[in-house]
């Protein structure tokens, strides 16, 4: 074959397949007979050329060709995206309750809205189904309401009590009707304050369930018992004593009368001979020698008369009544003067020093307290004196019962005598005495 028939033949195939190498990619000729049958070739070079060609959603990746883009780049579906999730024309994540971003309806991060778990305290919400505590506070999830969170909540009228809900309140403790209180308190202006069935009396102030703190004057469990002392001398001074006891007079140191001659009654047992032990009482018209002159020995009464008698008690081991006795006709509305002179018959300080009760009492209302004072320790001296003792009282009845009680064990020592038991009004005007008739036609 010449040269020249050679040349003609090999122009002719480098027309028709011209093979170029680039980057190690077959590239075919767009004129070229098999550029049709090498379209796969074609596909694969362009979604490597740095470019955003074809149908590419963003540079070498998306769309029907190419690789599927990675997370930040363009999209125009979920297919173009290896997380398959498309949002706002960008790949993203695949949207989840565990991914760290608040996204889907999520309230907060990962919770809240239909789909994630319910949120924990202190995350965001919108209503209580947003919390797992179902409560939703100044869109923000708050810990349950309960009768326990130390938080005013719920109906509550305190933080943790009162209303319809929590237990009731205790002192001092807000309220709005003593439905929020506990038993023992009521509601006052708006506070539980301590309540006192019956209430206090004469101004007495409920400072603890039944528990009245009474002002001057007045004592008892509601304040409606008397407690004040002797009238001033000059209320009584030159008054006739409506009663008076002295226990009458006589030669022989033991006197043979009765309490009953006196209009009085005692629980202790009578002596008319010495000796006079625990539990027993005499009417004597001086102290006779006791043991080891334990006692002032020849002490004379109080009243002054030749043998006078006084009323001699050496106390029991348990208290009873020195003196018990009715007075009737009184003035309802006077105040009256219970009083008595006491001495200390022992001689020794190391005894039990005598105390006696003074009790003023209404038999027409079931024996009801009205008035009641203590004398407190009567002193030990070195010879026998005389002290007045007692209280007074306003009568609200015209008949009184007048006692005297021991307020101290017997034993060793709680040795007394008495004398001049009386009652007199504390006034100049009238005498005290008011009859039942006169007291009908007031």
């Amino acid at each position: 074959m010449s040269n020249c028939i050679w040349l003609f033949w090999l122009a002719i195939y480098c027309w028709c397949v011209i093979v170029l190498q680039i980057d190690g990619k077959k590239w075919v000729l767009i004129d070229s007979p098999s550029s049709k049958e090498d379209s796969s070739e074609y596909k694969v070079g362009h979604c490597r050329d740095h470019k955003k060609n074809g149908d590419e959603t963003d540079v070498d990746c998306g769309g029907s060709k190419c690789a599927k883009c990675n997370d930040t780049m363009h999209c125009k579906n979920h297919y173009d995206c290896l997380s398959n999730y498309c949002k706002n024309k960008k790949c993203s994540p695949l949207e989840s309750c565990d991914d760290n971003i608040k996204n889907q309806d999520e309230i907060d991060v990962d919770c809240g809205g239909r789909v994630c778990p319910k949120c924990e305290d202190a995350k965001y919400c919108r209503e209580n189904c947003d919390c797992l505590s179902n409560a939703c506070h100044n869109s923000t999830c708050v810990s349950a309401e309960t009768c326990k969170d130390e938080i005013k909540n719920q109906d509550e009228t305190d933080v943790d009590c009162g209303g319809s809900i929590c237990p009731k309140c205790e002192d001092s403790k807000k309220c709005n009707s003593d439905c929020d209180c506990t038993r023992s308190f009521t509601c006052v202006n708006n506070t539980c304050v301590p309540k006192c069935t019956p209430e206090c009396k004469n101004n007495g102030v409920c400072i603890a369930h039944n528990l009245c703190n009474c002002t001057a004057g007045f004592s008892g469990p509601t304040c409606d018992v008397q407690s004040v002392g002797l009238c001033h001398d000059n209320d009584t001074m030159g008054t006739v004593p409506i009663l008076l006891v002295t226990f009458d007079k006589g030669s022989p140191q033991f006197s043979t009368s009765t309490p009953t001659q006196f209009n009085f009654t005692t629980t202790y047992k009578q002596r008319f001979k010495p000796t006079v032990e625990d539990g027993h009482f005499s009417f004597i018209n001086s102290v006779y020698k006791h043991y080891q002159h334990a006692w002032h020995t020849n002490a004379v009464d109080h009243t002054g008369d030749n043998g006078g008698y006084m009323l001699l008690v050496n106390a029991d081991f348990q208290p009873g009544e020195f003196y018990k006795g009715t007075v009737d006709n009184l003035c309802i509305g006077l105040r009256y003067e219970f009083s008595v002179y006491l001495a200390n018959v022992l001689r020794r300080t190391d005894q039990i020093k005598p105390n006696v009760r003074f009790e003023v009492r209404s038999p027409s209302t079931g024996n009801r307290l009205l008035a009641q004072l203590r004398s407190g320790p009567i002193p030990v001296d070195k010879s026998l004196q005389w002290r007045k003792y007692g209280l007074s009282f306003t009568a609200p009845s015209s008949s009184v019962v007048l006692l005297m009680i021991s307020d101290a064990r017997g034993g060793a020592g709680n040795d007394i005598v008495i004398d001049d038991i009386a009652l007199r009004v504390c006034s100049h005007e009238g005498t005290g005495f008011c009859p039942a008739i006169d007291q009908e036609n007031d």
